[in-house]
């Protein structure tokens, strides 16, 4: 199995509080990833089955927020507006140039 990054904690790592995990310095530290499963082979596959989901999920999720960031970036594109719709950027700047010539050409006639 691919190392996913994900080190889960051991079973005896049960605390009496209910805590998960080694308490060091008033913290809970997970297991390290070469430390061996505690467990029978049923608990241990089972562990593994979970991790590789975890791992397929975290995949389509990261896939996921490359599209939406692909997509916001391509909607927020403004050079790419231009280009598609050049004769509607060019009348905005008409209108807008003639709105403000005309609004600043009356107060400056004082």
């Amino acid at each position: 199995m691919a190392d996913t990054g994900i080190t889960l904690f051991q079973p005896d790592d049960l605390q009496s509080d209910g805590d998960i995990g080694r308490r060091e310095i008033g913290r809970l530290v997970p297991r390290e990833p070469d430390e061996e499963p505690i467990g029978s082979p049923e608990e241990t596959a089972e562990i593994q089955r979970i991790e590789a989901e975890i791992a397929v999920k975290r995949e389509r999720v990261v896939a996921s927020f490359s599209e939406l960031r692909r997509r916001m970036v391509k909607a927020t594109d403004w050079r790419g507006w231009v280009r598609k719709h050049p004769v509607a950027w060019i009348a905005g700047a008409v209108t807008v140039g003639f709105l403000l010539g005309y609004r600043g050409g009356r107060t400056s006639k004082n």
